[in-house]
């Protein structure tokens, strides 16, 4: 379900019509899998876990960036685009850690964290390379199909962390929902014909507001 390249910088907002994930998704699906208090936003980082997810998705984001240079994109071109670009504006009450400005700390702005590991004063020994991950269909030279969930709106669940699992049947075939884990879930077991074609993740509170949900 994933592609190669995302539009947008961690970012789920405007996502909907395109097809395309960011680096949300994976996100988003990991603290949901990691259940209370990893699936709710005003709680998650109480969680000892939450340090070593986000220092992965920092690491997958490397990765990313990596990756755009290599094959000759402008990895800020990749960003989402909004009314209010957060990411451009200084990020009070921070200060660049290793940039003064006289005699007093720079302020720091979000697109040096975008730009390059090295200017928060760190970098990583190692990131592999990113490879192409397809299914068996595709390595064979199937064409891809896309399907658009266009009546599932994620506002009106609001204030529940869900991951979605998507299933492939054919027309008024019969079809109940496995009791086995889906990821689990094997097209040969008691469902013949019945195909699991991925999962997405909304990673929501129980209460409160989310700019980047509207």
């Amino acid at each position: 379900m994933g592609q190669l390249l995302h539009s947008r910088a961690a970012s789920t907002a405007g996502m909907a019509g395109h097809g395309q994930w960011s680096l949300e998704q994976p996100h988003n699906m990991l603290h949901n899998a990691c259940d209370f208090p990893m699936s709710d936003v005003p709680f998650a980082a109480f969680h000892p876990i939450f340090w070593l997810h986000h220092s992965n998705v920092d690491r997958l984001y490397e990765a990313f960036l990596k990756h755009t240079r290599k094959i000759g994109l402008n990895p800020e071109g990749q960003f989402s685009k909004c009314d209010q670009e957060w990411f451009s504006r200084p990020l009070s009450p921070f200060h660049h850690p290793t940039q003064l400005t006289g005699d007093k700390p720079s302020l720091f702005y979000p697109t040096y964290a975008f730009d390059d590991t090295r200017s928060l004063g760190y970098e990583y020994d190692f990131v592999p390379d990113i490879e192409p991950n397809l299914p068996k269909p595709l390595q064979q030279g199937f064409q891809p199909n896309m399907a658009i969930l266009e009546d599932v709106d994620p506002k009106k669940f609001r204030g529940r962390s869900l991951n979605f699992h998507f299933f492939i049947v054919k027309k008024d075939m019969p079809f109940k929902m496995p009791f086995v884990d889906p990821l689990e879930f094997k097209e040969e077991g008691e469902q013949p014909g019945v195909i699991y074609a991925g999962m997405d993740a909304l990673f929501s509170a129980k209460e409160g507001f989310c700019p980047n949900c509207e």
